[in-house]
């Protein structure tokens, strides 16, 4: 069962944008915004789809936020160059697309955040459940998109979303709401 503020957030996307959203998630090692990234013609070799598809179905993610494109004045008549994943992609599809569920990880996370039972930087939060950064990153990004958790921006931070896992107002409710 998806979770409703999850479902909220996930929206219905074309069977085009479904089997580009399955063939990113299954090649992200981070699930992190920018990993992974693919031009286009190695999209076309990858996944089998035209470039017309590929442009339809990235549209599609692009205006849900799920990936970043990148065009190039080289004088191709393409609909995008690069094409990169974004964390909300991985936070909102990993649960019906991936290994994981990220909407379950993210009240987990919340419930020991808000009850001092994890600790606060993401790598040793994240050691202490035994995950790995393809698990945590999902998770965290999801408490971000929904305001539970602040968000840093601090670079430096990889293989992880962000060094510290610092609660908003919303983190006491968000908890609450689970039951």
């Amino acid at each position: 069962m998806i979770d409703p503020a999850v479902e909220s957030l996930a929206a219905v996307i074309s069977p085009g944008a479904d089997r580009l959203a399955r063939f990113l998630i299954k090649s992200s090692p981070t699930a992190l915004t920018g990993d992974p990234e693919f031009d286009l013609d190695g999209l076309v070799t990858a996944t089998g789809m035209s470039q017309d598809a590929l442009g339809d179905a990235a549209e599609d993610l692009l205006e849900r936020d799920l990936v970043e494109i990148e065009s190039f004045l080289n004088g191709r008549d393409t609909p995008f160059d690069v094409l990169t994943a974004t964390d909300r992609l991985f936070a909102l599809y990993d649960g019906i697309f991936g290994d994981t569920d990220p909407a379950a990880d993210a009240h987990r996370l919340a419930k020991d955040l808000l009850n001092e039972a994890i600790s606060t930087n993401a790598s040793t939060a994240a050691a202490q459940y035994g995950w790995s950064p393809r698990r945590m990153n999902p998770a965290v990004a999801l408490l971000i998109a929904l305001d539970v958790l602040m968000d840093d921006d601090l670079c430096g931070s990889y293989p992880w979303r962000q060094h510290e896992l610092l609660g908003t107002r919303k983190l006491r409710r968000f908890v609450e709401s689970a039951g």
